[in-house]
């Protein structure tokens, strides 16, 4: 497996003003509360017509475990209210050892439901660097929540 090059840590973006990064620890699976609670975050990136929704999340949450993750993504689609097409769905959280990662997450979509969800680490330089560029580009989106 390729190592990844150090990057400089900056700062995730919160959702709101004020917003902290979530426990390292989350054992929720309700998508809409952990929005709520600042312990998921989204933002968004628009580029050459395809959207890049970034889901920061903490390294280890049950939404975002294998088992979990169409759901957790069905979710966001529905509390986003935009259709999954033209979209591109990107994790990223700090590791134990405080570096940043990207993973890639490759759905197979029915209708507006994830029916399969392949998450793929970023660990090539130059797409790290690239995701990393719409990402610091993004804008913080909080959905509708009722």
């Amino acid at each position: 497996m390729a190592q990844l090059k150090q990057f400089p840590q900056t700062p995730l973006k919160p959702v709101s003003p004020g917003a902290l990064l979530a426990p390292i620890v989350s054992q929720t699976l309700d998508v809409a509360r952990a929005l709520r609670s600042g312990e998921m975050a989204i933002s968004l990136s628009e580029m050459l017509g395809c959207d890049y929704v970034f889901v920061q999340h903490p390294a280890k949450t049950l939404l975002m475990h294998n088992r979990h993750l169409a759901d957790t993504l069905t979710d966001l689609v529905r509390l986003l209210a935009m259709p999954p097409t033209q979209k591109i769905f990107i994790g990223l959280y700090y590791n134990a050892q405080n570096e940043l990662r990207f993973q890639r997450f490759n759905c197979e979509w029915q209708g507006k439901k994830a029916i399969k969800v392949e998450a793929t680490p970023i660990v090539d330089a130059e797409q790290w660097e690239f995701t990393r560029m719409m990402y610091d580009c993004s804008s913080p989106y909080s959905p509708n929540l009722g």
